[in-house]
């Protein structure tokens, strides 16, 4: 609004508790989710609302990273991986989506199971950051970086503090005079 605030444009059809976004451009994707109904569960939505829900994820997910990126062939893909499954578990497993398809096919496994992992794509290249162990207890400050050409993941950089459950957003020049 005007003054500042916000207004609701439409109402969800599924929970989006822990669920993670997609941005489309003119649309984004809703996957996953904390709610028992919507963890396989992936919808897209527009200004107006509800497009179309697409085929469910193979493993249902919540507290998980997700991008889209181009890959290599120039076909645009959707990406989820890690989070939390309906058993409880920490996931390392990735699934993709090619952007125009419904369905979703398994793709390389990050190197460790991880929840409250966030994923950026900068420059058409593929991150998945930070998360939190299911073994030690303790957070990541991992850089996981998509190799285009192999599809595994690299680990050849870190965060300065380790982290999870955290936000990631490309910052345009015109912004970065508010963050000097």
């Amino acid at each position: 609004t005007e003054d500042g605030g916000s207004e609701e444009s439409f109402t969800l059809k599924h929970s989006s508790q822990e669920s993670c976004l997609i941005d489309e451009g003119s649309t984004f994707l809703l996957t996953g989710g904390y709610d028992t109904s919507t963890r396989y569960t992936v919808s897209r939505y527009n200004t107006n609302g509800w497009v179309q829900d697409l085929s469910n994820l193979k493993i249902g997910r919540y507290f998980h990273g997700c991008l889209q990126y181009t890959n290599n062939f120039g076909a645009q893909i959707n990406l989820v991986c890690g989070g939390w499954d309906s058993s409880g578990n920490r996931l390392s497993s990735c699934e993709i989506n090619r952007v125009g398809q419904s369905t979703w096919d398994s793709m390389t496994a990050l190197p460790s199971a991880l929840s409250g992992i966030r994923g950026v794509t900068i420059s058409n290249r593929v991150f998945m950051t930070g998360g939190y162990y299911s073994s030690s207890r303790s957070y990541s400050d991992k850089i996981y970086e998509l190799n285009a050409d192999s599809e595994d993941w690299e680990n050849e950089l870190n965060l300065y503090t380790a982290r999870y459950d955290h936000s990631v957003s490309l910052i345009t020049e015109d912004l970065m005079k508010y963050c000097q």
